[in-house]
């Protein structure tokens, strides 16, 4: 039977983990050139350098969000689906309490205040974040059952 699968072969998460850390390096030099740690004869901090800092991270997660596992089994994607899931139930419950609470607090707190709040809040719910979240959670159940296999073969 021949099965479609949506995802990247697994070569490609190996390019996403070496795009990140790239990426990681360029950020680094993005910061050291903006906050003038670092003194270059330029006008402004290159347009290329802005897109590596800010769009190679988030390109580089999705890659490896995307791409399948080494043995890609029904396990594997139940612990896929399971991360997916608590990833979309955290950004719900997340957006409700802003919700409920942006409904109350409009009215009793000052504009500037205000702002600073719907800041924080979007932060919490930013796609790059609820990616990190989803790598952190399929990542950790796949660490945890290998160790646990080894556990049991001994």
């Amino acid at each position: 039977m021949n099965k479609k699968s949506y995802l990247l072969p697994h070569a490609c998460q190996k390019v996403g983990w070496w795009m990140l850390l790239a990426s990681l390096v360029f950020a680094l030099c993005y910061v050291a050139i903006d906050s003038g740690l670092v003194t270059l004869n330029l006008r402004e901090t290159p347009a290329i350098l802005t897109f590596l800092a800010t769009g190679l991270p988030f390109l580089s997660l999705m890659t490896i969000c995307i791409s399948q596992e080494r043995n890609e089994d029904e396990y594997i994607q139940s612990l896929r689906a399971r991360a997916v899931f608590i990833v979309v139930m955290y950004d719900f419950v997340v957006n409700m309490i802003v919700m409920s609470l942006t409904n109350v607090l409009v009215h009793h707190i000052p504009f500037d205040e205000f702002a600073a709040f719907h800041y924080v809040t979007s932060m919490c719910t930013n796609l790059p974040l609820l990616i990190v979240i989803y790598l952190v959670i399929f990542k950790g159940s796949l660490f945890i059952n290998q160790i646990k296999m080894r556990h049991d073969r001994q």
